[in-house]
């Protein structure tokens, strides 16, 4: 693990889907994610409805967050920290700044699937007042060494 002040952190705004940025994201994916999005996913997510957010260190980009805002209502759509860079506080920086974004655009409630065997990702929403609405029974495919996995959903007032 890399520890470092959260000073050095810095969130920007994506906006280009250019192919080293995705290639990045898909890169900060294969680190943070049992099942990571393709590099088509992530290239998908930059669209006018969504709101996609780098997370830097130094030049590097750490982690990323997606959500998308439609009348409304949000949906966070992944959010993810390099392994090495996890467990200091840089998944708070980074989803305050994003539910930020929502608010920006006009959203009032924000909703969320998690793995419900994800803790630190669950804690990590419940800091944020994300409240359990249901469980989704196997959202989450089995995938080789995987097993399928039931999704938490999850809502917060903005």
């Amino acid at each position: 693990m890399t520890f470092l002040g959260l000073k050095q952190a810095r969130i920007e705004y994506l906006t280009v889907p250019a192919d080293e940025l995705v290639q990045a994201m898909v890169q900060v994916e294969q680190s943070a994610q049992p099942d990571p999005w393709s590099y088509d996913q992530i290239r998908t997510c930059f669209c006018d409805t969504c709101i996609v957010l780098g997370l830097y260190i130094k030049q590097d980009l750490v982690g990323y967050a997606v959500a998308r805002v439609v009348v409304g209502e949000a949906e966070v759509y992944n959010i993810g920290i390099m392994r090495r860079y996890q467990g200091q506080g840089l998944g708070s920086l980074l989803l305050q700044a994003l539910l930020d974004a929502c608010k920006a655009r006009k959203a009032t409630v924000c909703f969320l699937e998690v793995r419900e065997h994800n803790v630190p990702a669950i804690a990590l929403y419940q800091k944020f007042h994300f409240t359990p609405m249901g469980v989704r029974t196997n959202y989450y495919s089995a995938r080789p060494g995987l097993p399928a996995e039931n999704a938490i959903t999850m809502r917060c007032d903005l």
